[in-house]
C-alpha cells in the first residue's frame, strides 16, 4: 500500500511513518521543511504547504491508496494546555481539511482518509467524565477543540457529497485520549460517544500512531470515529 501522511514532521507524524514502513508499505510525506525529517527507503518527501491547494497535487503522484493526517494546531509552547500560535488561526486544519479532502476526490483510486482527532470531539463529547469536560471548557485547549470539530464536519459532508456522487470515499477519525510516552501495547477501543473512559486513561503515541495505520489497512472502523487508549 501507498500511503500519503501529513504532519509528517510531527510527533505522532513521525511514527506513523515509521509504523507504516516497518510494514512494508511506502509513503509520501509533504512537509513544509524536509530537513525536519530523516531520509529513509521508502519515504518520499515533498515539500509544501498543506494550507495551499495547489501544494497538495504534487504529494499525490504517486496516487495514494490512503492518507493519513496527522497534523495539530501549532502552540506558543510544546504544552497541550497552552495558549495556540499566531500561526494557527481559527479553521486553520478544517480550512486544509477542506482542500484535503477535495483533492482526494479528485483522485479517484483514493479512497480512504484517517484523521488524528480527540476524545472530546464531536459526540464524544457527552460521555467523558465531567471534570475533563470542564477542563476542556475552560482551558486553552477549547480552541483545538473547536477546530478538530470543524475537521470532524469537513471530512463527514465530504464522505456525504461522495455518496452522492457514487464514490467510495471513506474515513475513519481516530480519537486518541491523553498522550503518554511508551512503546506500543494493547489498544482499548471504546464507544463513539467516549462512555466509559476513566479520567485518568491514556494511551502512547505509539499505539495511536500503530491504530491509523490499521485503520488504513482494515474497513473494521470505515465511517466511524472511535476512542481510543491503552
Amino acid at each position: 500500500m501507498h500511503i500519503l501522511v501529513m504532519g509528517g514532521s510531527g510527533r505522532i507524524g513521525k511514527l506513523v511513518i515509521d509504523e507504516a514502513i516497518k510494514r512494508g508499505h511506502t509513503i509520501t510525506a509533504l512537509v513544509r521543511d524536509e530537513s525536519k525529517l530523516e531520509k529513509k527507503e521508502g519515504l518520499i518527501l515533498v515539500k509544501g504547504d498543506p494550507k495551499v491547494p495547489s501544494d497538495l497535487s504534487p504529494a499525490f503522484t504517486p496516487t495514494p491508496d490512503a492518507v493519513i493526517t496527522a497534523l495539530a494546531a501549532r502552540r506558543q509552547t510544546d504544552s497541550p494546555f497552552s495558549q495556540p500560535s499566531a500561526e494557527s488561526p481559527p479553521r486553520l486544519m478544517a480550512d486544509i481539511q477542506a482542500n484535503l479532502v477535495q483533492q482526494i476526490r479528485n483522485s479517484a483510486p483514493t479512497k480512504k482518509l484517517v484523521v488524528l482527532s480527540m476524545a472530546g470531539c464531536g459526540d464524544s463529547r457527552d460521555g467523558l467524565p465531567m471534570v475533563t469536560k470542564l477542563f476542556f471548557a475552560w482551558s486553552p485547549m477549547r480552541h483545538q477543540l473547536v477546530d478538530h470539530d470543524l475537521v470532524d464536519t469537513e471530512t463527514r459532508k465530504a464522505r456525504e457529497a461522495s455518496k452522492k456522487d457514487g464514490g467510495d470515499f471513506d474515513f475513519t477519525l481516530v480519537r486518541p485520549v491523553m498522550f503518554s510516552d511508551g512503546d506500543a501495547t494493547e489498544v482499548k477501543v471504546w464507544p463513539e460517544s467516549g462512555s466509559g473512559v476513566g479520567l485518568t486513561s491514556k494511551i502512547t503515541r505509539k499505539s495511536v500512531a500503530a491504530f491509523m495505520v490499521d485503520a488504513a489497512e482494515k474497513e473494521e472502523w470505515n465511517g466511524k470515529a472511535p476512542v481510543i487508549s491503552n
